[in-house]
């Protein structure tokens, strides 16, 4: 249903109290037992709609009813809960003030009995630009429908899926209509979220920030929202509005976890950001002016987050192992001790595989002392440890260095049981002339591996596609369509998020994962710049044959200015001392 543009509008429609929730014990039968009392709360459904902020209160009557019919009102005994953040108790009367929509339940509990009673928070939002007249809403509403002046919107694209979490989301579209004044709606069963814009055309974008994602995600787990925008020409007499095709997002039903790391050549920083706290911009962690005027490109993280290896200076540079709270080496960073261009620690974080020059160490991360040199059959690169510990997966080459190889390629994995390494099993051949595998990772489950195919260069390529291939070789491998979309596009550094998830109705499991792409952001951003982008994973549809991923998302916390690469994720971000 369109908003009318009436602002400040309260609606409260509660059911008859005739229809009361009965939840108790007792036996109704003729065995002679007596019936145990049961617990009555009113009203059993109640719906409420918060209008711009003006919050509306539920009074709930609580009676204890007895076998002999007796009645009795209990309500100042009892206790009130309401589940999903709907709103807030105070006594026995509810109020909800819209920072939350959606179907809850009411429990009411007294002397060991419930009763349970269904309510329904409706939230209606008019977030109204500065810059926009205060007649906007009613503007819109009054105006006829025109579909040859209708916006297009560009960003999300229909189907994308995000978490709860993601804090910001932008919206863009375009508009070659001479429209003025734009209406954006986000709408649900629970939802009518309307933002009042004027913006240049025709390249126009709005962000929906805290207060209101706030409300859209949490209110929307496992559930969809519709995006569309209307845009009038205010500056006419009778402005008549088109309405942009709607686009369908996605939210899953947890929020994501864990931090990321990554660099920002341009900002020459190493930053990261806590998808715990959504609302704010990533930090900068490491860089030249937090140590001692290097450089720090390469990086890998502990799953736990506690340890961190980087690399100094590029290309076979001198690395070590930091601690992340204190920003200090636990081993001598002068190369003496470590070099390394990929590292990938074992779960516990006790040890890592680290390769140089084309050879595969495990290490010590307390000391950097050498434990075994792997059997790799001749240079390998970009190894990964699998979450469990139990394998690692590297890929060949014959050319080149581990930071920019080249020749020939294939995919091996090597079984690690009681600390030792099995022999080279090839997992893929070569993808073809010319054509090489890039930085293979295990998937949270660790049954899956995804890595790029690349023609040229890993790092910068912009001919590199998204795969995946199960671990155990049973199935071929498959293109990320959705995610890949079209070449062009540097889609590289693929990591998963380290927590599995679900979404929709049949909470069907989902991965994240993210990447470096150059591709363009909506109209805020052409391409040719790196970014940091997500998209979900779908092993159920991995398994059947089916396109696993769905459409990218730019993760909001980075700053589009800089150019950022090499996404590491960890299970939690750990506080700096």
């Amino acid at each position: 249903m369109r908003s009318t543009g009436r602002l400040g509008t309260l609606v409260l429609v509660v059911a008859a109290c005739t229809a009361h929730a009965r939840v108790g014990g007792g036996d109704d039968s003729d065995g002679g037992d007596t019936p145990a009392p049961t617990l009555e709360l009113a009203p059993a459904h109640a719906s409420v709609t918060v209008t711009d902020g003006v919050a509306q209160t539920v009074a709930y009557t609580a009676t204890l009813v007895r076998a002999d019919g007796s009645r009795t009102d209990v309500t100042a005994a009892t206790s009130f809960a309401v589940d999903d953040g709907l709103g807030e108790f105070h006594g026995a009367a509810l109020t909800a003030a819209g920072a939350r929509a959606g179907r809850g339940t009411v429990t009411a509990m007294t002397s060991g009995l419930t009763a349970s009673a269904e309510v329904e928070v409706s939230v209606h939002q008019h977030r109204i630009d500065p810059s926009v007249p205060g007649y906007a809403p009613a503007l819109f509403a009054s105006a006829a429908e025109d579909p040859q002046r209708a916006p297009s919107l560009v960003y999300p694209v229909t189907g994308t899926i995000v978490p709860p979490n993601l804090g910001i989301l932008d919206i863009h579209w375009s508009d070659t209509h001479g429209n003025d004044l734009f209406e954006i709606a986000v709408r649900s069963p629970y939802v009518e979220l309307d933002t009042y814009s004027r913006v240049t055309s025709p390249a126009s974008f709005v962000q929906l920030r805290a207060a209101d994602w706030q409300l859209i995600g949490p209110s929307h787990r496992g559930a969809e929202v519709t995006i569309t925008v209307r845009g009038i020409d205010s500056r006419v007499a009778t402005p008549a509005a088109g309405t942009s095709a709607p686009v369908t997002l996605a939210i899953t039903s947890e929020d994501v976890r864990g931090g990321v790391y990554y660099w920002a050549a341009s900002a020459q920083g190493l930053y990261r950001h806590d998808f715990g706290d959504p609302e704010h911009a990533a930090e900068r962690y490491l860089g030249p002016a937090e140590d001692g005027g290097r450089c720090v490109g390469c990086h890998a993280l502990s799953r736990d987050g506690t340890k961190l290896a980087v690399t100094y200076g590029g290309n076979d540079g001198p690395s070590t192992i930091m601690d992340v709270a204190t920003r200090t080496a636990m081993l001598p960073d002068d190369g003496t001790a470590l070099r390394s261009n990929f590292t990938s620690f074992f779960p516990d974080g006790q040890s890592f595989v680290a390769t140089y020059q084309g050879t595969l160490t495990w290490r010590d991360t307390a000391t950097g002392a050498i434990r075994a040199t792997l059997d790799t059959l001749g240079k390998a690169d970009h190894p990964d440890v699998s979450p469990q510990g139990d394998r690692v997966v590297w890929v060949s080459y014959t050319d080149g260095n581990d930071v920019f190889p080249s020749g020939p390629s294939e995919m091996y994995e090597q079984r690690v049981v009681n600390g030792a390494f099995g022999a080279p099993e090839r997992l893929l051949s070569s993808p073809g002339t010319g054509l090489r595998y890039c930085y293979p990772t295990f998937s949270p489950d660790g049954v899956w591996i995804l890595y790029d195919v690349v023609l040229g260069d890993c790092y910068d390529d912009d001919r590199a596609q998204l795969w995946v291939v199960r671990a155990d070789g049973a199935q071929p491998p498959r293109r990320l369509t959705s995610a890949d979309v079209t070449t062009g596009l540097t889609n590289s550094w693929a990591r998963w998020a380290p927590f599995a998830q679900t979404t929709g109705p049949d909470h069907e499991p989902v991965f994240w994962f993210t990447i470096s792409s150059k591709r363009g952001f909506g109209v805020r951003a052409g391409a040719g710049r790196p970014q940091l982008w997500m998209a979900p994973f779908f092993p159920a549809r991995a398994a059947a044959g089916a396109d696993p991923s769905g459409p990218m998302f730019w993760l909001p916390f980075q700053d589009l200015a800089t150019s950022n690469h090499i996404a590491q994720w960890t299970t939690q971000i750990i506080p700096v001392n």
